[in-house]
C-alpha cells in the first residue's frame, strides 16, 4: 500500500547525516552501476558497429543518435527533473508525489506528441530518398516516445531515492540495443537494424519502469488543484531548455558537419565525441544522484552539507577523469586506430581539441544539479 510505501520512506529519507551519506553512496553506486554498463557495452559495441557499417554508415547513424537525445528534453519537457525536485523536497506525502506525476505524465504527453510530430515531418523532408525516410522517421520518433516513460519513470523514482529501480532497465536496454544492433546489421539491415535495436530496447526499459513506478504512483488520485503547480510547470521549462543546450554543446557538432559535409565527415567527428565521452563515468554518476539529495538539503537550509559534500566530490571527479583524458591525449592515435580502425585515425586531432572542455564539462556536472536544486535554473540556462 501506499502507506507502507511511506513508511518506508521515511526511514530512508532521515535527517541523519550519516543516513543521508549512506543514501548518496547507494545512488552513486545505483547509477555508477548503470553507466559503466553502458560505457562498457558501448565500448564494445561501438568498433564492432563501425567496421560494419563503414565510416559513412557510422556517421548516418550518429547522426539519427545525436538528432534524438537533441529532441529527447525537448519532448520531456523538464518534467523528469521536476518531479525529482519536488518529490524529494517532501519524500513522505505520497498523494504528492501521485498528483505530481500525473502532472508531470500529461505535460509529458503533450510535449512528446508535438515534438514527435515536428521531428518526423523533418526527417521526412531531410532525408535523402535512397535511406528511406519513413521507415527511419517511425523509427526515431516511437523511439523517442518510448524512452519518455523511462524519464518520467526515472523522475519519480530518483526523487523517491530508488535509483536503483530507476537504472535496472536502463541497463537492460544499454545491453540489448548493440546487441540486437548488431545482429541486425549483420543480417544485412546496416543503420535500420541499429535503430531498431535501439526501439525495441526502449521498449523492454518502458514496460519494466512503469511496472516499479506503479508501486508508488496512484494514477486514479484526483490532481485537484496544486498551489505548487505553476512552480513545477516553470522549473520543467527551465530545466528543459538547460538541458537541450548542454547537449547541443556536444551533439550540434555531428548534426552540422553530416548536414555540411558528409556522413563519413560526421562519423570521423563522432569517432572523437564518442572516446571523450567514455570519460564520463564518475561525473555521470554523481550527477545522478545529486539534484534529489540536495533538493532535501537545499529545503532545510543546511548549505555546510551541501558544501562539504560538493567539494569531495569535485576533488574526486578532477582527480578520475583527469587521469584519463591525460591518457587519452597521449595515445589518441593508437587508441583510434585499434579501437575504430585506420579510417578514423584522421579523428585524433578534434579528440585532442575536444578534452580542455571535456574535462570542464566534467566538473560542471557535477555542480549543475545542485544550483538546479536550489531553483535557480535560469541562470545556467544564461551560462550555457
Amino acid at each position: 500500500s501506499l502507506r507502507a510505501v511511506s513508511d518506508e520512506r521515511s526511514t530512508m529519507n532521515g535527517d541523519n547525516p550519516v543516513m543521508s551519506k549512506r543514501t548518496v553512496s547507494k545512488g552513486v553506486i545505483s547509477v555508477g552501476t548503470w553507466t559503466l554498463v553502458k560505457i562498457v557495452v558501448s565500448a564494445l559495441a561501438t568498433p564492432v558497429l563501425a567496421r560494419i557499417l563503414g565510416a559513412e554508415g557510422y556517421g548516418e547513424y550518429a547522426y539519427y543518435v545525436a538528432v534524438m537525445m537533441l529532441a529527447a528534453p525537448i519532448a520531456n519537457l523538464g518534467t523528469s527533473q521536476s518531479i525529482t525536485k519536488f518529490v524529494a523536497q517532501q519524500p513522505d506525502d505520497c498523494v504528492l508525489h501521485s498528483k505530481i506525476a500525473l502532472l508531470a505524465g500529461r505535460t509529458n504527453l503533450l510535449a512528446t506528441t508535438t515534438v514527435c510530430g515536428l521531428l518526423f515531418a523533418f526527417l521526412l523532408i531531410g532525408s535523402e530518398p535512397k535511406q528511406s525516410p519513413l521507415t527511419i522517421a517511425i523509427i526515431v520518433v516511437v523511439s523517442i516516445a518510448l524512452e519518455q516513460i523511462w524519464y518520467l519513470g526515472k523522475g519519480i523514482l530518483y526523487g523517491l531515492r530508488r535509483e536503483e529501480l530507476a537504472t535496472l532497465p536502463a541497463i537492460l536496454s544499454a545491453v540489448i540495443s548493440p546487441i540486437l544492433g548488431i545482429i541486425l546489421a549483420i543480417m544485412g539491415w546496416g543503420v535500420f537494424g541499429v535503430m531498431a535495436g535501439m526501439l525495441v530496447a526502449n521498449l523492454v526499459s518502458a514496460l519494466l519502469t512503469i511496472t516499479y513506478v506503479n508501486r508508488f504512483v496512484d494514477w486514479s488520485v484526483s490532481d485537484g488543484k496544486m498551489v505548487a503547480s505553476g512552480n513545477i510547470f516553470w522549473f520543467g521549462v527551465h530545466s528543459m531548455l538547460f538541458t537541450a543546450l548542454a547537449m547541443a554543446l556536444y551533439k550540434m557538432n555531428i548534426i552540422l558537419a553530416r548536414t555540411l559535409a558528409s556522413n563519413a565527415d560526421a562519423g570521423i567527428y563522432a569517432a572523437a565525441v564518442q572516446w571523450t565521452e567514455f570519460t564520463w563515468l564518475i561525473p555521470i554518476a554523481i550527477e545522478g544522484v545529486m539534484l534529489q539529495t540536495t533538493s532535501h538539503l537545499w529545503a532545510e537550509q543546511r548549505i555546510s552539507e551541501i558544501a562539504g559534500l560538493l567539494a569531495r566530490l569535485l576533488r574526486y571527479t578532477a582527480l578520475a577523469t583527469g587521469f584519463l583524458l591525460l591518457f587519452v591525449f597521449v595515445f589518441a592515435d593508437h587508441i583510434l586506430l585499434l579501437y575504430f580502425g585506420p579510417r578514423f585515425v584522421d579523428a585524433s586531432t578534434s579528440l585532442r581539441i575536444l578534452i580542455p572542455g571535456v574535462f570542464s564539462f566534467s566538473l560542471a556536472k557535477v555542480v549543475w544539479p545542485v544550483i538546479q536544486a536550489r531553483g535557480s535554473v535560469l541562470r545556467l540556462v544564461t551560462i550555457i
